[in-house]
């Protein structure tokens, strides 16, 4: 399967809103990222006013596609994927800090900027 040239193609892929059954392709849609043969797209339904993020991955034989139904704007998603990847020995620390200690947990949250927690 040749990789597809245009948004376009790749939404054909994803076919209705999963909240109301509306065809998407006649919807607001947007790409915000592409790496290699993975594709992230943006969908607005005019119709129940709901947000998709859909993963769509051409591969060698086929299609693969994940999505969810999110809260997320546009410019939410495309700065959420602009941000630094949190790095294995970070989620660890985190897994460690919330096991252990709730009350520390709960002060490092205090502790923290207001707009340090919206980055």
């Amino acid at each position: 399967m040749k990789k597809p040239d245009s948004l376009k193609e790749i939404l054909q892929h994803i076919a209705i809103c999963p909240i109301c059954g509306n065809d998407y392709r006649q919807n607001k849609a947007n790409l915000f990222a592409q790496q290699e043969n993975v594709n992230l797209a943006h969908i607005s339904c005019a119709k129940s006013q709901s947000n998709f993020i859909a993963m769509i991955i051409f591969l060698g034989q086929g299609v693969s596609s994940v999505g969810m139904v999110s809260d997320l704007t546009l410019s939410d998603a495309e700065r959420i994927c602009r941000l630094k990847r949190i790095t294995v020995d970070e989620l660890i620390d985190f897994h460690k800090l919330i096991n252990n200690d709730s009350q520390e947990f709960l002060n490092f949250l205090t502790a923290l900027p207001p707009n340090r927690l919206s980055e």
